[in-house]
């Protein structure tokens, strides 16, 4: 559980195993949440190469809009331990949302939502 503010990462302890991820959403929001969670694992899979990398064609323009769809703000975890949060957490709030919304979204036309990985006429 981490709690609302609180920086954290998501990384896979194993190199033999793939990671796997359980996450619980907030009922009030949950087909938000759910058509967030499921385009960026979308994303992420149509991103892999196969060797455990990533595509070079893979947008941290991309990646910062769905984060601002979710609600949360990418960031450095190095830079997040060294500032405070009442300067940290401003700062990338805003880095988010100048990467994903204004850049990512407004500028090369990603989306923050794709039908082909969030169905839901098939729930």
């Amino acid at each position: 559980m981490v709690p609302r503010g609180e920086y954290h990462r998501f990384t896979n302890a194993s190199t033999t195993e793939e990671m796997s991820l359980e996450a619980w959403y907030d009922p009030a929001d949950l087909e938000r949440e759910e058509r967030v969670f499921r385009s960026l694992c979308g994303y992420l899979a149509d991103q892999a190469t196969g060797d455990g990398g990533m595509s070079e064609n893979m947008s941290v323009l991309q990646l910062a809009l769905f984060a601002w769809e979710s609600g949360s703000s990418i960031c450095d975890p190095r830079l997040a331990k060294l500032l405070p949060k009442w300067i940290g957490q401003p700062l990338f709030t805003g880095l988010t949302w100048v990467l994903g919304v204004f850049l990512g979204e407004w500028m090369m036309g990603y989306k923050r939502v794709y039908e082909e990985y969030y169905h839901p006429a098939s729930k």
